[in-house]
């Protein structure tokens, strides 16, 4: 500023400005071992673009190096790994604390890249081994998970087997962040799907008190991923805020910048959401319970108090997130009350209790009176509805196998039931129109009923008909349709009654073709209970395949 507030003419055509030497600061010069990893970092760089015909970026781009690798130590026809032995080695070094930190990280994708190429599976194309290659730089899970084929899962069985999970207990610990993120993305892959053995082998590894350091740095993921978020809300605020100041005045920068997204804040919560949905998926108690209460650490956490933290700090940034179409910030949420769910379910009672003592009913409370669909915002509302589709289904994990009133109490207090029964009218007001341009048909239908279905189940403990009956009344259109459409029964599960509601194909709907009494089905043998049995299933299966 004084330069320039002091400048003449004489000023910019005369001498140059000088600086005295004590104003000069060379930079400080650098010791022999930064010079030594200076080097040996682009010996590196330069022996991967020479011989290996990879273009990295600091190693970390080795793309077709770590297919090709994979494609090599993940099929059994290759020299000396009939039995997978020489994968085995290659987790075992990477599990090595002193293994190289890049060679690591690699290795972790090398190793995951297995379950998407799956070398020696049969009928499989070069192309199809591209594709889906592709799929896990893109982060989506491998199509083989999603049927659920008995070769993939025999795959992950093999991998954990062969040291997998103890490869990502190990790396979880890992100084580099990057390293973390990767381990995480490979307990997410070997456990896609819910493979049961893959878990047991999990809980054999995190119940003993070596597992301390696994949870410790867990911990500290979900803290660090709270407080980025929180930080990178802040800098949001700020640059709207600097923004507005600069449109006030008058000034307007040819290079504005769009302001930032909560994404990057959210990556790795969004990972450790889904390793531990995964944990939980298929009832696993024994997991379950460990990420409530490690019993033989020194130090244990409540990782579920954790997720409902995340949640709540996330909760006033989702209505905007959803207008600006953010499906990284939106896709976090979804997975943290998936996850929720699957924790509970079983059921855990344990985990039903200690979720809800943590404001969590306020949480959807807030957000159900907050999100609403949009008008001609199809995108939008596809990730409104998954977003309420999800509170739903954890809702109703909260009644599964419930014992007492406790909790069934506790939600008829804390949220807005005619507001649900709104958002159960609005779907149903909108598949009457058959309005596309809000949102497609079965959508709609599917978070309709997930409305029904919760509201339907805390009826049975609004005894006084104070909270539910009031709300159905201005709804009962949808009420009458979304009941036609609900199956229920009652089973018993260790001597506990449940109830249980389903969602009826429209082929068995009042006045649909199976609506009909079915006589013959119920022709069976009355006096032995087994024969009785059988011959009702016999008859059930006759009628449907007639």
């Amino acid at each position: 500023v004084e330069v320039v507030n002091g400048m003449t003419e004489r000023g910019v055509t005369g001498a140059a400005i000088r600086l005295e030497e004590d104003e000069i600061r060379d930079p400080p010069a650098k010791g022999e071992e930064a010079l030594f990893m200076e080097g040996w970092r682009d010996f590196k760089l330069h022996v991967a673009k020479t011989y290996l015909g990879v273009d990295p970026e600091e190693g970390r781009t080795m793309v077709g190096c770590i297919r090709d690798m994979a494609t090599m130590l993940g099929s059994r026809k290759s020299f000396q790994n009939d039995d997978l032995q020489t994968l085995g080695e290659f987790i075992r070094e990477l599990s090595d604390p002193s293994c190289d930190q890049m060679v690591q990280l690699n290795g972790l994708k090398v190793v995951r890249a297995i379950l998407y190429i799956q070398p020696d599976k049969e009928n499989t194309t070069p192309e199809m081994q591209m594709s889906e290659y592709q799929r896990m730089l893109n982060n989506d899970p491998p199509s083989d998970a999603e049927k659920g084929l008995p070769g993939f899962v025999a795959l992950q069985r093999a991998i954990a087997s062969r040291g997998g999970v103890e490869l990502v207990v190990t790396c979880m610990s890992s100084a580099e962040k990057d390293t973390v993120l990767a381990s995480l993305y490979l307990s997410v892959s070997m456990l896609e799907g819910g493979n049961k053995p893959v878990q047991d082998q999990f809980a054999e590894m995190l119940t003993p008190a070596s597992s301390q350091t696994f949870f410790l740095h867990l911990h500290k993921v979900m803290e660090s991923g709270v407080t980025s978020l929180k930080a990178q809300k802040k800098t949001i605020k700020q640059r709207a805020a600097e923004k507005q100041a600069l449109a006030a005045a008058g000034i307007h920068k040819r290079s504005a910048q769009s302001l930032p997204s909560l994404g990057p804040a959210l990556q790795f919560m969004t990972e450790v959401m889904k390793m531990m949905r995964r944990f939980c998926i298929g009832q696993h108690q024994a997991l379950q319970d460990i990420l409530r209460k490690q019993r033989l650490n020194k130090v244990s956490i409540n990782f579920f108090d954790e997720a409902v933290n995340y949640l709540v700090a996330l909760e006033p940034e989702l209505k905007g997130a959803i207008k600006l179409l953010d499906e990284v910030t939106v896709e976090g949420a979804i997975r943290g009350f998936l996850m929720l769910a699957d924790s509970m379910r079983g059921p855990n009672h344990a985990n039903q209790a200690t979720i809800a003592t943590k404001g969590f009913f306020e949480l959807v409370d807030r957000l159900m009176n907050k999100i609403h669909f949009g008008a001609k915002d199809r995108k939008g509302n596809m990730l409104r509805s998954r977003l309420k589709s999800a509170v739903t289904t954890c809702l109703m994990a909260f009644l599964e196998g419930v014992e007492g009133n406790a909790i069934p109490e506790q939600m008829l207090t804390s949220i807005d039931w005619p507001a649900l029964s709104m958002q159960m009218e609005v779907c149903y007001e909108a598949m009457m129109r058959d309005d596309e341009e809000l949102l497609e048909r079965t959508r709609l239908y599917e978070e309709g009923i997930g409305y029904y279905f919760t509201l339907k189940f805390i009826k049975n403990y609004d005894r006084n008909n104070e909270h539910i009956a009031p709300a159905w009344h201005k709804h009962m259109k949808a009420v009458r349709f979304f009941e036609s459409r609900t199956g229920y029964v009652e089973i018993v599960r260790d001597k506990r009654l449940e109830r249980v509601f389903f969602m009826l194909p429209d082929s068995c709907i009042t006045g649909g073709p199976l609506d009909k009494p079915f006589e013959e089905m119920y022709e069976t043998e009355r006096e032995d209970p087994d024969r009785k049995n059988q011959e009702f299933l016999d008859n059930m299966i006759r009628l449907i395949e007639r």
